[in-house]
């Protein structure tokens, strides 16, 4: 089936141009330029930090969509090499920019960066012991051949841990009504026309060989206009405590902007 997304090509010149444009301070502009901005990463922060805690991502790892780095903090301490793919490459020099930055340099050598399409990489079968890739699945143009691929990479017993954007979130909802009139002239519109629901995701992970642990929760909440109510911030953060480190349940799915699928290679 032809992909509704944006060319790869066209996506990499957004990200690298939006990244040129604010000279460094991509990750305030991505998470700090409002407070429900703010909360939804300091939400998806204690997700991922709770789920590395739970899963240890370990060994050698492929990071796919690292953008500047944002999440790979929480666990390249346990490293043993680490490949950090995007698409981007001012993504690329942002994450090694930072990376340098962490303990004094003393994970540098474990990385290895590599810019262009995830739908082209090529590594070796049985490879690595740990997948990652945080808000990046939804851009793939095809989603059952990285997971195909994922497995294929994978050594028995290791892990794919993948955070995306909810298609079943009300704000997503919306956005998909608008999406398909956005051209390359919107590439940021267009880039969600392929959002996937999580018990979809599960399926297709099925599929492909992989066996699901479980789905979690990343972020509840809303940039709707008809949300910003007195207290619907609490409220959210509030629907993240009690939930979080809970399997995802149907009935939620609506309030749930993105979340994270744990899934393995059976040995």
């Amino acid at each position: 089936m032809k992909s509704t997304l944006p060319a790869p090509a066209d996506i990499k010149a957004f990200y690298d141009k939006q990244v040129r444009a604010l000279g460094g301070e991509y990750m305030r502009y991505r998470w700090a330029g409002s407070e429900i901005q703010r909360r939804h990463f300091k939400q998806t922060y204690s997700s991922l930090a709770a789920v590395f805690g739970e899963f240890p991502v370990r060994g050698d790892v492929l990071e796919i969509g690292a953008g500047p780095a944002v999440w790979t903090e929480l666990y390249i301490q346990n490293v043993t090499s680490l490949t950090l793919l995007d698409i981007s490459v001012e993504m690329l020099n942002a994450a090694k920019a930072r990376i340098a930055t962490w303990e004094g340099g003393k994970y540098a050598p474990l990385v290895n960066y590599v810019c262009g399409d995830v739908g082209e990489a090529k590594l070796a079968d049985s490879s690595l012991d740990s997948i990652v890739t945080i808000r990046a699945f939804e851009y793939f143009a095809d989603k059952p051949r990285f997971l195909a691929n994922a497995f294929r990479m994978l050594r028995p017993g290791g892990q794919l841990i993948l955070g995306t954007k909810n298609g079943e979130w009300q704000d997503s909802v919306a956005d998909q009504a608008r999406a398909p009139a956005a051209g390359a002239a919107d590439v940021g519109t267009a880039m969600q026309n392929d959002l996937i629901a999580p018990f979809a995701l599960e399926k297709m992970a099925r599929t492909a060989g992989l066996e699901v642990v479980q789905s979690r929760p990343l972020v509840f909440g809303s940039y709707m206009r008809s949300y910003r109510l007195p207290g619907s911030l609490w409220y959210f953060d509030r629907l993240h405590r009690k939930n979080a480190a809970r399997t995802l349940e149907a009935r939620l799915s609506r309030l749930i902007e993105s979340y994270v699928l744990i899934a393995r290679k059976p040995r």
